[in-house]
């Protein structure tokens, strides 16, 4: 917050995902965005973003960015409630290797946002996915 002077964002220690609980993150020094879920780090708690949305009394939802390292599914199945009644657009980024630790494919998370109604864009790279709602 500080580092961009952001009025609207909030960096928080914890994870999100579909159920309560707690994981270890660790954060290579210099390297804030390539945190990563370990066995070693700082123990943070986990919380759903439906959950978190309510409690912080959250009235409006545009955009979604989720960079979670394969803990893709688990962040949106705890956020169903937001994304049905938001319909945020949602940045995403979808690695082979990083699903297959949770015998997950990229077609099984483009199919999970397809049953949702969005449509996943490509972006320059392959990895990153908008998905935008998509009206029939």
């Amino acid at each position: 917050k500080e580092k961009f002077k952001l009025k609207n964002v909030i960096p928080l220690r914890m994870a999100i995902g579909n159920e309560y609980g707690t994981t270890h993150i660790s954060v290579p020094e210099f390297e804030d965005s390539r945190a990563t879920i370990s066995e070693d780090g700082e123990k943070v708690p986990i919380t759903k973003l439906d959950d978190f949305v309510k409690i912080n009394g959250i009235k409006k939802v545009d955009f979604i960015k989720i960079d979670v390292e394969g803990f893709e599914k688990n962040v949106i199945l705890g956020g169903l409630r937001t994304i049905k009644k938001f319909k945020p657009a949602i940045l995403m980024e979808i690695s082979e290797e990083n699903l297959k630790k949770f015998y997950l494919t990229p077609e099984d998370i483009k199919k999970m946002m397809a049953h949702l109604g969005y449509k996943g864009i490509e972006q320059e790279g392959g990895r990153d996915y908008l998905f935008v709602k998509w009206k029939k």
